[in-house]
């Protein structure tokens, strides 16, 4: 698994092309780079796993009650559950997802994950102390000093940050007292060339074939478009 500081990033990456500190110092680059791992966790999040510690006759657990998530607080989707689960030997029965107010729900094998609210409801009768586990896909972390995505979406963060600078260009011109329409209409065709860029650079990563890898106990996978 890539790793690079974000200094690093920066100066590799992106002054070639924003060489002005003054217009666009480390810590505007920074902000924008953390807005583009958020949107490339749109279309290619992390995989992880999460899991609850159960309690008798509770048959909801909100997402940030999870103990061993990456980042629980992130989650995007549950993509299963399994109950009760001991390890991967003997991961339990793995549950069928049904709408947690049908009649039958309680006391089936079944669970469902409401992302929106972040609960995660469970049909069986909980044991106190069982394990409820979950495959889920969750954001990639904001680059505090490193940024941990894999290689492949390097050229993705570079371009969203271009991106993203032509379009503080033209804000700032636009907003000029005297607006110079000859600037302002260059900027508009940068930003424009820089969405493409990028905007072709996300379909392309989207339609090349999945890869994944295990590092530190969770996998990479490009978004699991039929689960959740």
């Amino acid at each position: 698994m890539a790793s690079i500081s974000v200094a690093n990033f920066i100066l590799q990456y992106l002054r070639p092309a924003l060489p002005n500190a003054t217009d666009f110092p480390d810590a505007t680059l920074g902000y924008w780079i953390d807005a583009a791992l958020l949107d490339i966790s749109r279309g290619f999040p992390r995989k992880t796993y999460a899991s609850w510690t159960g309690a008798a006759g509770t048959n909801s657990y909100s997402y940030a009650d999870s103990l061993t998530s990456a980042d629980e607080n992130t989650i995007i989707r549950v993509l299963n559950c399994l109950y009760p689960w001991v390890d991967f030997e003997d991961p339990g029965v793995e549950l069928t997802r049904k709408y947690h107010l049908d009649d039958d729900f309680i006391g089936g094998n079944y669970y469902e994950a409401d992302n929106d609210y972040q609960i995660l409801y469970v049909g069986p009768a909980i044991v106190a102390g069982k394990i409820i586990y979950s495959e889920c896909h969750i954001v990639w972390k904001v680059a505090t000093a490193n940024i941990i995505n894999p290689s492949e979406h390097y050229e993705l963060i570079r371009l969203f940050t271009i991106w993203h600078a032509f379009l503080h260009q033209l804000s700032d011109a636009g907003s000029s007292t005297v607006p110079d329409s000859s600037l302002v209409n260059s900027l508009a065709l940068q930003v424009r060339r820089a969405e493409i860029a990028y905007r072709a650079a996300y379909s392309l990563l989207d339609e090349a074939k999945a890869t994944s890898g295990t590092a530190s106990g969770w996998t990479l996978d490009k978004w699991d478009k039929g689960k959740g």
